[in-house]
């Protein structure tokens, strides 16, 4: 188990690159990287996924997908900003939080999305849904330290 402290924002990016290389050992040929975000609400979850689509070439702004459930950005390949990131063509941003039963998971079409091996999957409030999920999945818990730092925990 790692734990990385943080103070501000810039050093997300680092946990952002990190990530992106325990992903990459991780991932299976035949299915996505799947991302298990955990942690209260304010502890960081949304923040370092916009800093992990940054890292990926996405210019778009990426927000938090609480009332939609998810969001769907499309990475394209010339703008992907490391090597590691040339393996995922999509980034799909969840938020289980609002998910009361796991069937609501069908209706997004999860299932669907657990098929597309160039698909990153970035789930926040993962332990709602953590049957669904493959066991090659990365998982981070985030935790607030004072009033603007962070432990992030890889599981």
């Amino acid at each position: 188990m790692e734990m990385l402290h943080i103070t501000d924002e810039n050093q997300l990016q680092e946990v952002v690159q990190k990530v992106l290389v325990k992903l990459e050992i991780a991932q299976k040929a035949d299915s996505p990287s799947v991302l298990a975000l955990s942690g209260d609400l304010g502890s960081g979850k949304t923040t370092f996924t916009k800093i992990l689509a940054s890292e990926l070439g996405i210019d778009e702004v990426v927000t938090s997908p609480t009332f939609v459930i998810m969001k769907r950005y499309e990475i394209s390949g010339e703008e992907k900003a490391l090597k590691i990131a040339k393996q995922f063509s999509e980034l799909f941003h969840l938020d289980a939080y609002r998910i009361e039963d796991i069937d609501e998971m069908r209706v997004l079409g999860f299932e669907e999305i657990l098929k597309k091996p160039e698909a990153l999957i970035c789930i926040e409030w993962a332990e709602r849904i953590k049957e669904l999920l493959p066991p090659q999945t990365v998982s981070l818990q985030f935790e607030r330290e004072g009033e603007t730092g962070r432990k992030i925990t890889f599981l």
